[in-house]
This record gives structure tokens, sequence and C-alpha cells, in this order.
């Protein structure tokens, strides 16, 4: 079932995405799209929780939008994903250093969340780089550096093994 909107969220944004992902689930699943659209608003409507309905009011909507579910959902996109500066979304990117304990996988999950809000031509390249030049074992790093490794699954994969075998070594 799709759980619905928690307007109390730390981050709403994130909330949003989780509903409209689980929301368009469930058209499919339950064959929506051949509906009529005062059926498909009502759906969305009760799925999407009470408060976060009340929040239609304050969309800006048109009586006529009103009555299009894209339109809805374009308009709470806007409410509930901020525009955000890529500027700081970048410098928070690339000051993205692994910390203590952070396994590689960890640590290249946060990047590519970090990368999401860039807006990065060559997102792969600059996850590649942030994960090579924010690495804490300088040993794999120069490894990595010097073995010219160019794609970003060619470098995880080296990381991968010598963390493996690093723990191998450990035990």
């Amino acid at each position: 079932m799709v759980k619905s909107i928690d307007l109390n969220s730390q981050s709403l944004r994130v909330e949003w995405q989780r509903f409209k992902r689980e929301f368009d689930c469930y058209v499919n699943i339950n064959e929506l799209e051949s509906k009529s659209e005062v059926q498909k608003i009502s759906y969305f409507t009760l799925l999407i929780g009470t408060e976060a309905a009340d929040v239609i009011d304050e969309l800006g909507l048109s009586e006529e939008d009103k009555k299009v579910l894209k339109k809805i959902i374009e308009a709470y996109d806007n409410y509930f994903t901020p525009k955000t500066n890529l500027y700081i979304q970048r410098m928070k990117f690339y000051q993205r250093k692994q910390v203590d304990e952070e396994s590689v996988d960890e640590f290249l999950s946060a990047v590519r969340k970090l990368a999401s809000t860039c807006e990065f031509d060559k997102k792969d390249e600059a996850i590649r780089d942030r994960i090579i030049f924010g690495m804490k074992n300088e040993k794999i790093k120069e490894k990595i550096i010097f073995s010219n490794e160019f794609s970003l699954v060619a470098v995880i994969e080296k990381i991968r093994l010598y963390e493996m075998q690093k723990k191998e070594l450990n035990r």
C-alpha cells in the first residue's frame, strides 16, 4: 500500500519522491491509467493523506488545473522540491570525504546521493573522481591513480577488492 506523506518529516523532498514512486507503482498495479481523470485524482488525494491533500489550496492551481492529475503532481513537485543553489550542492559534493570505518559502498552511496543534486554533465566521472580523491587510504588511492583506470566501475572494483583483501588479512 502507498504510505501517505508525513508533513512532519525532516525532508519533505525525500518524502515526496518516495510517495511519487509508490503512487506510480500503485497506478500501474491497479491499472489506473485507464480510469477517468476524476478517479485518478481521487485515488491520488486519498493516498497522499489528509494533511498533504489540504496543501492543494496553497499550490496556486487554477480550477481547471485542479482537474488534471499531471498539473497537480507538477505543482506538488514545485512545493516539495524547492530550488537549490547548484554551487552549494557542488560544494557539498566536492568536500565529501570518506570517514573512519565507512566502507567504500557506504561512501559511494553518499557520494551518489550528493551527485544527484549537482547536475553534472558527466556524473560518473565526477563520482569516480570524488571517490578517488576523497578516500582515506592513501595507498590504494595512489595505486588507482597510477593504474590509469578511467571507468567508475573499474575503480570501485579495485577498491572493493582491496577492502576484501584487507579484511582477510585482519582475520
